[in-house]
């Protein structure tokens, strides 16, 4: 198993600073930054969501909430493949990784893998268990919760993808003229009937022109 380092990607001050209005009473935004400064990549905690519900701790005791609202500070596609079986509870890193979903980490080899997302091997249906992919497709959301002071990341899975950039980024956010960062989201965790999985559903709470 490759021992790469687990890629992450940078934030940067700038966009920090859109959101800095949602901060917690008291806290200083500029003596924040300052703890930040001189980190090329930070990685910042992670939002988990499973059996519809989303978790911010790691703690046992923590129950989860059903919806929660932030600022989208930055959102990118994350393309990630591991050789063997995907485990949510032993994270290892991956054998090729795309920050941008356009170009792996790994060269392509001779039998037509890694390099180029698009036309790689195990980024195509049925390469994976059944119908699916090998390569694991997300979108990676950076999101300034509102009454938290660091940022915290969220994953979605390709069953959420469309609803985030089709049903909201265009239809309820561009078509309005604004820009993400300008506005507080709610997510929703929900489940269709008969399926097994769970959706996030992505809606306008108010508008934030910070």
């Amino acid at each position: 198993m490759s021992t790469t380092k687990k890629p992450v990607t940078t934030l940067t001050e700038t966009q920090l600073a859109k959101a800095a209005d949602l901060l917690p009473e008291g806290v200083d935004f500029e003596g924040l930054t300052e703890n930040l400064a001189g980190m090329d990549d930070i990685e910042f905690p992670r939002i988990s969501c499973r059996q519809g519900k989303f978790y911010f701790t790691d703690d046992p005791g923590d129950k989860g909430v059903e919806e929660f609202e932030g600022v989208v500070l930055h959102y990118c596609n994350q393309n990630t493949y591991w050789a063997g079986n995907y485990d949510p509870r032993n994270i290892v890193p991956p054998d090729c990784f795309s920050g941008d979903g356009v170009t792996g980490s790994k060269t392509r080899d001779a039998s037509g893998r890694f390099g180029d997302c698009k036309s790689c091997k195990l980024n195509q249906f049925g390469s994976g268990n059944g119908k699916g992919k090998a390569c694991r497709n997300q979108m990676k959301l950076y999101i300034q919760v509102v009454g938290q002071v660091v940022p915290y990341t969220l994953f979605l899975a390709p069953t959420s993808i469309g609803a985030f950039k089709q049903n909201y980024l265009i239809a309820k956010v561009t078509q309005r003229a604004l820009l993400l960062h300008q506005v507080v989201t709610k997510f929703t965790s929900y489940q269709k009937s008969q399926e097994t999985y769970w959706r996030i559903k992505f809606d306008v709470s108010s508008i934030y022109k910070g």
